[in-house]
């Protein structure tokens, strides 16, 4: 890959997410208002299936994403490294098959 499709690729990185965030930053509700989605949707669905703790069931959906997301977060760490273990078969780095350098020994 050369350095201007990585520059990109880095750049599709940088911004997007900062895009995201600025959006979802944008769209929260007051401090201090009236309009709580997440609330007035858990508590209809307590009173609907008549669960004995509220507070418990919004913990239990809030532990949920957590789990979700440090799954994804240790899946896409696994990939990463994957990746890097497995870059080439013969034991050689591309920088270093430059070189004529064994990857990890520093030697010829």
């Amino acid at each position: 890959m050369n350095r201007t499709a990585r520059l990109v690729v880095f750049g599709l990185g940088v911004v997007t997410p900062a895009v995201l965030l600025g959006t979802a930053v944008f769209h929260l509700p007051t401090f201090g208002g009236t309009s709580h989605p997440y609330r007035d949707g858990t508590v209809a669905a307590a009173l609907l299936r008549r669960a004995p703790n509220v507070v418990t069931s919004i913990n239990f959906d809030q532990r949920g994403l957590d789990t979700f997301s440090g799954g994804v977060e240790c899946g896409a760490t696994g990939g990463r490294v994957a990746r890097l273990v497995n870059g080439r078969r013969d034991g050689l780095s591309q920088a270093a098959a430059g070189r004529g350098m064994r990857m990890g020994t520093g030697r010829r």
